[in-house]
């Protein structure tokens, strides 16, 4: 009947609608998380001496491990929008636009990521011949005072 066509587009209408305002609620929490691990990773921050360094490896190494385990989340955001998309819901162009903006600090978060690692072992490797040296002195000094 017309009756119930018309209600079931109204229900098909409101579902939509809170799926759109899940995936705006879910895209804004993947896009604040992304913001605020950008920043701890961009903190360079590793300490001073070879305790330091090594502990900042560690704490990068767990970041890692949280962040490579964040990635279904943001998959999850995708999917969303694809599927509102698919639904041809009314407002998929600012979807689109949230779910990009979530996509792109996901690759700036990984870029940072790969570079801060790369900065991690260099300087792990510099504080390292520091302390060869360092001890190489300390020995010398052993051997010059007996």
């Amino acid at each position: 009947s017309v009756r119930e066509a018309v209600v079931s587009t109204q229900s098909t209408g409101r579902e939509r609608k809170y799926r759109a305002e899940k995936f705006n609620k879910k895209a804004e929490m993947r896009s604040h998380w992304l913001t605020e691990n950008y920043k701890l990773i961009c903190d360079d921050n590793f300490g001073v001496g070879i305790a330091a360094v090594e502990a900042a490896k560690k704490k990068h190494e767990a970041m890692q491990t949280d962040i490579k385990a964040y990635e279904s989340r943001v998959k999850a955001v995708v999917d969303m929008a694809a599927d509102l998309e698919a639904e041809k819901y009314w407002g998929i162009d600012r979807v689109k636009e949230d779910m990009d903006r979530v996509l792109d600090q996901w690759e700036m978060l990984l870029k940072e990521l790969k570079n801060k690692k790369e900065r991690l072992e260099q300087v792990y490797a510099y504080t390292r011949a520091l302390q060869d040296v360092n001890d190489l002195i300390d020995y010398l000094k052993d051997l010059k005072l007996n």
